[in-house]
């Protein structure tokens, strides 16, 4: 029987490998479904060798967030017009636009009509469709509403683009602003300041500090460029390696929430996301521990993940959910105060829908205070840079005039 080395992900997301004896890779995947584990590439081992088949490829596997909600709505459409699934799928696959979710609808058609439930299909494709997506539409299926699950699902994904764009567009000028001028000190250092330099020690006029440092600077630069660029790729190597240890990432998602300017943004839109995600789950009669678990994964940060761990044994144990969240600190009282009212009045999804709303505005008004701040601050510090290196070329000019004028 051939021998199959996988590559796949559980329902957290976790990577994991391994080798099974199968007949094909069709059984690899069934067996591996029964665990709950979802296949992401196979390679067959033959004498030695790797003969590779793979399932998905990561580059091909990205989705955008609005080819998923457009798919979501339009089949949301179609379901509420009585079409059949599999017909509902096989017109989508035809109008997607992303060659990825093509790829992947008509698997899920093929899976339904091999008798799989829509669920399961989707939990086949882990990089395109969340935990919370099929979770929520897992409890659909065993309750009749999928039409209902699927347009909150579309209307979370939605809340989720807005939210994340609102983020990018925040930070993207200040990065632009950033690269542009470290560009342009680097073009300066290395190809202007050389020049002026030869200038300067041909005519023996005397240099102000100012511009013995940056000739020192730039004499380095010339010399040992390559040593700042492998400084670099190091940190930027070293970092990513930290971030991929479990006590490296703790260290440095704790870090994050506790920067200046951007700790607070990133804590509001980490506690819009628990509050929308919960409300997606609790409206759509998900078990209360699984939402936890789905959750966590969402939150984009193991600090308050691990809140959701602590949340997610509370409830378990028959606690509540808002004690844990106050004893972590990491969320405001008040949210721990507004989910303590939904869960002794019996309205947890619209305490949830509340916060939600409400830190979706602390987050628009906090990216407004963010970029008002920023933005001059850079152009202030990269100014002031850019003024020093000019001041370092000019001083002796003023100086070799003197000494023209003088002759």
């Amino acid at each position: 029987m051939p021998q199959y080395r996988y590559r796949a992900r559980d329902v957290r997301g976790t990577s994991i490998s391994g080798v099974m004896d199968v007949s094909d890779i069709r059984e690899l995947e069934k067996r591996l479904s029964q665990r709950k584990i979802y296949l992401i590439e196979a390679k067959e081992e033959k004498g030695g060798g790797l003969l590779s088949r793979q399932i998905t490829l990561p580059f091909l596997n990205k989705v955008r967030t609005t080819h998923l909600i457009l798919f979501t709505r339009q089949l949301t459409a179609m379901l509420r017009a009585g079409v059949p699934i599999t017909q509902a799928l096989n017109t989508l696959a035809e109008q997607t636009e992303s060659q990825a979710l093509k790829t992947a609808i008509r698997k899920i058609k093929e899976d339904i009509e091999q008798g799989s439930n829509f669920a399961d299909a989707l939990a086949r494709h882990p990089d395109i469709f969340s935990e919370l997506y099929i979770s929520t539409v897992r409890v659909g299926e065993e309750t009749g509403s999928m039409e209902e699950i699927l347009d909150r699902i579309a209307t979370f994904l939605e809340r989720e683009m807005d939210i994340r764009s609102k983020v990018k567009g925040a930070l993207i000028y200040p990065v632009v602003l950033l690269v542009v001028a470290s560009a342009l000190i680097i073009f300066l250092v290395s190809y202007v300041l050389p020049k002026f330099r030869k200038v300067f020690y041909t005519a023996r006029v005397p240099l102000p500090l100012p511009t013995q440092i940056m000739f020192k600077i730039s004499e380095l630069f010339q010399q040992y460029w390559y040593i700042f660029l492998l400084v670099v790729i190091f940190l930027a190597v070293g970092m990513r390696m930290v971030y991929r240890s479990k006590r490296g990432r703790y260290m440095i998602d704790r870090w994050k929430l506790r920067m200046i300017l951007i700790g607070p943004l990133l804590r509001k839109v980490g506690i819009a996301r628990f509050a929308r995600s919960l409300e997606t789950l609790v409206r759509s009669g998900v078990d209360m521990a699984k939402s936890f678990l789905v959750i966590k994964g969402t939150l984009g940060n193991v600090v308050l993940g691990e809140v959701m761990d602590k949340v997610r044994e509370n409830v378990m144990l028959g606690g509540s959910i808002n004690e844990p969240l106050r004893r972590s600190k990491e969320f405001p009282p008040m949210v721990a105060h507004m989910i303590s009212i939904g869960e002794e009045t019996g309205n947890m999804d619209d305490m949830l829908r509340e916060i939600a709303e409400s830190y979706d505005k602390e987050v628009d008004f906090t990216i407004k205070i963010l970029t008002s701040i920023l933005e001059p601050l850079l152009l202030v510090v990269m100014g002031g840079i850019v003024l020093f290196i000019a001041l370092s070329l000019y001083l002796p000019l003023f100086r070799m005039a003197k000494i023209i004028q003088y002759y």
